[in-house]
């Protein structure tokens, strides 16, 4: 492995904690407090739309519905505890 590879797997490997990190400012800086539903849903939409690029599959028919009900259930039941 050259000099220019481990710097550059070394950055790789930097991106996930700094983005970690920055979850606490912006969730107590940025995200509105008063409004815990719109909050969790804002702080767990970008993960969502990352996860449904890299998947490139949209869920058929039931699913949807599936989908829907485990994202409110889990978001908005347990980010917003945490807020």
């Amino acid at each position: 492995m050259t000099n220019k590879q481990l710097i550059l797997w070394m950055l790789v490997a930097m991106i996930a904690p700094t983005i970690w990190g920055s979850t606490y400012i912006v969730t107590t800086e940025l995200l509105p407090p008063d409004m815990p539903l719109i909050a969790s849903t804002l702080r767990a939409l970008p993960a969502g739309i990352l996860l449904v690029l890299i998947g490139r599959k949209l869920p058929k028919g039931i699913w949807w519905v599936r989908s829907i009900v485990l994202g409110i259930l889990n978001i908005g039941g347990f980010f917003t505890v945490y807020l």
